[in-house]
């Protein structure tokens, strides 16, 4: 059995959790939406908005503040709790998405999350120095 082979009968999930501790997260996040494609379950969302923002912070983690920001911007559109939409905008904010991120305030109820975001957002914008100002 050829190798190609042997990776199409394992199952996704399998496939899934091995690029997720491995940390080759483009690949699992190729592979979660290819699950979600074909069985969308709640779970599978879940997950998929999980592995979004693990690939979100692989980037970030990696110098490349642009491409966490077009992931984290993506990650918002997931819908999900209140929780997960208060720390993909913080997320966002942190890198350097500012204005996606506080465009996610009126999602957020709860004053502490707001607070979070904001103060993100804040702090990237200092960084930015003078380009970083709205």
């Amino acid at each position: 059995m050829s190798s190609k082979t042997q990776l199409a009968a394992r199952p996704l999930t399998d496939r899934i959790a091995k690029a997720r501790r491995e940390n080759r997260t483009q690949q699992a996040l190729e592979l979660v939406r290819q699950l979600v494609k074909q069985e969308p379950t709640d779970e599978h969302r879940e997950l998929l908005r999980q592995v979004t923002l693990e690939r979100g912070q692989q980037l970030q983690a990696d110098g490349k503040p642009r491409d966490a920001v077009t992931v984290y911007t993506h990650a918002l559109t997931l819908g999900g709790s209140p929780e997960y939409v208060a720390d993909a905008a913080q997320k966002l904010a942190a890198c350097g998405g500012i204005g996606p991120a506080l465009a996610a305030l009126p999602q957020l109820a709860d004053p502490v999350q707001r607070q979070r975001v904001l103060q993100s957002a804040a702090d990237a914008a200092l960084a930015k120095g003078p380009e970083g100002q709205v």
